[in-house]
């Protein structure tokens, strides 16, 4: 697992990690090492597809929801945003604003034949 870079140095995805609580970060790394450890998360309520290659790990926060958007590139996951969670649908905004980011670390490893390595 991998987190994108954005061509401005930014790393949305370590940003919101690094500014949880302990518990609450601890609840979305266990679930990075379950798929790490086992694949694919079949429980559509820890893990689900947003829209197209972009999926979301879901976890239940102290005070709120917690989700981290990422995609596939190659055997990499790469983690790219983050953001909690209030509502039952995550906003339009915040699947577009992962979608850029890995528009962005797309083009970043456009010349690696299988994505990262």
């Amino acid at each position: 697992m991998v987190a994108a870079v954005r061509h401005d140095g930014s790393c949305p995805s370590l940003d919101f990690l690094g500014a949880l609580s302990p518990s609450d970060a601890a609840k979305l790394y266990g679930l990075f090492d379950r798929y790490a450890e086992f694949g694919l998360i079949q429980d559509g309520q820890k893990f689900k597809r947003l829209d197209g290659d972009v999926w979301e790990f879901k976890a239940r926060g102290r005070d709120t929801g917690l989700r981290v958007t990422c995609y596939r590139n190659g055997s990499f996951l790469v983690l790219l945003t983050g953001f909690p969670k209030k509502e039952d649908d995550t906003e339009p905004r915040e699947i577009e604003l992962a979608k850029s980011v890995m528009e962005e670390d797309r083009r970043l490893h456009k010349n690696t034949p299988r994505g990262r390595r």
